[in-house]
């Protein structure tokens, strides 16, 4: 069984799924330590365009847990990403997992993202990436980069939409917080929430002001 959280990456998870002899598929990948630049970008651009993973450093390729020896594979994985990689990917990290004296597993998590698609630059081009069953890293398709540019477009839609009208009750609620009466809403006969009240009262106001 696959850990399909964070906070479920214990010691005994990570034996358990280094033991089982699953194949490293979309889900995670298990690595002895941490991989050049170039292919550690690769692998975390492929994770956040597909639907999220789990990095597991610390297992051999004969799937033995043994741990890292550097305390510092966090901050050298995050410098790795620092470029190459556009936008760049958000990731959590989780507590360092004992093995041995002096090594420890370490866990991160490459959520799918908000931002897809991500680009690389491998050999000094640019690719898009995703993910597959088998573990591999594969070129995207034009269609499947075309509705990733999509799908972060119409995000990017609502959320200015949002934006947009928070920023109206916000200026209604400036206008005439401060002279709502008290008892206005007790008065009120079409109980709403708290932000419908200032706006229909404004509108009384607006009407007496007419």
């Amino acid at each position: 069984m696959i850990p399909t959280r964070l906070s479920e990456w214990n010691l005994e998870a990570v034996r358990s799924v280094a033991a089982s002899g699953i194949a490293e598929n979309d889900l995670f990948d298990l690595k002895a330590d941490l991989q050049p630049a170039e292919h550690q970008r690769k692998i975390v651009a492929a994770f956040a365009n597909t639907r999220g993973g789990y990095l597991v450093f610390g297992v051999t390729n004969d799937r033995q847990v043994v741990g890292v020896s550097n305390d510092e594979l966090l901050r050298d994985f995050g410098s790795k990403l620092s470029t190459g990689i556009e936008p760049s990917v958000e990731f959590r990290v989780g507590a360092a997992i004992p093995v041995s004296v002096g090594r420890n597993v370490f866990v991160v998590e490459v959520p799918r993202s908000t931002r897809v698609p991500h680009a690389v630059l491998q050999n000094g081009n640019w690719a898009f990436l995703k993910r597959s069953a088998s573990g591999s890293n594969y070129p995207m398709s034009y269609e499947e980069i075309r509705l990733a540019f999509q799908e972060t477009d119409m995000k990017r839609s609502k959320l200015a939409l949002v934006a947009s009208e928070l920023d109206l009750i916000e200026a209604v609620a400036g206008r005439v917080l401060q002279g709502v009466p008290e008892d206005f809403e007790s008065k009120n006969l079409y109980p709403i929430n708290k932000w419908g009240h200032i706006l229909l009262y404004d509108n009384v106001l607006a009407l007496n002001r007419d």
